[in-house]
């Protein structure tokens, strides 16, 4: 399957696919847990409500490794149409559980910002820090190669030309949680 993934320039993504030449494997977040862990059994809400034990999500976690040995593009996705995700939040985790699966803390960061650029013919853009590129980023208090939850340690954001430190965006958590009734 690898193979072929390859050779028809393919990406695999780990979150829930929605179009073009992509293979969804599903590893999920601990942001997309449906229910807790009962004997030695979870269930993982994936897609369109499909339930995986925990034997499964470890074989998938495999599967994406294995994938990336042989050269397929993996994309990082957060899940956002299931509501029992929290996009950002969700793509920590996932980064983590990308790691888990044996790539490099490198190659985690490039499924969610090279490798999708390039999916979707945007290398020009997006992608990398380059002069003349779009520049949304997060700015971190440590490196994340080095240990990649190193990702939670934001300093700031810098969306659409306006940077937003990390009292602002405390704040605007703050705001959400109260808005959700937490």
């Amino acid at each position: 399957i690898a193979r072929m993934l390859v050779s028809s320039q393919s990406f695999a993504g780990t979150g829930k696919a929605s179009s073009g030449k992509v293979g969804d494997v599903g590893i999920g977040s601990e942001y997309c847990k449906a229910a807790p862990c009962v004997d030695g059994m979870c269930l993982w809400l994936q897609g369109d409500n499909l339930f995986y034990t925990r034997k499964e999500f470890e074989k998938n976690l495999e599967i994406v490794g294995a994938m990336q040995r042989a050269g397929v593009g993996i994309l990082a996705g957060t899940d956002q149409l299931n509501a029992y995700c929290f996009p950002g939040f969700s793509l920590h985790d996932e980064l983590g559980l990308l790691v888990e699966a044996g790539l490099s803390p490198l190659e985690a960061l490039q499924a969610a910002t090279l490798n999708p650029a390039g999916f979707m013919g945007r290398e020009k853009d997006l992608g990398t820090i380059e002069k003349g590129k779009l520049a949304d980023l997060v700015l971190l208090d440590a490196n994340p190669l080095g240990d990649i939850g190193n990702t939670r340690r934001i300093n700031a954001v810098v969306v659409g030309r306006q940077l937003f430190p990390k009292p602002a965006l405390d704040e605007m958590l703050a705001k959400s949680e109260a808005w959700a009734g937490k």
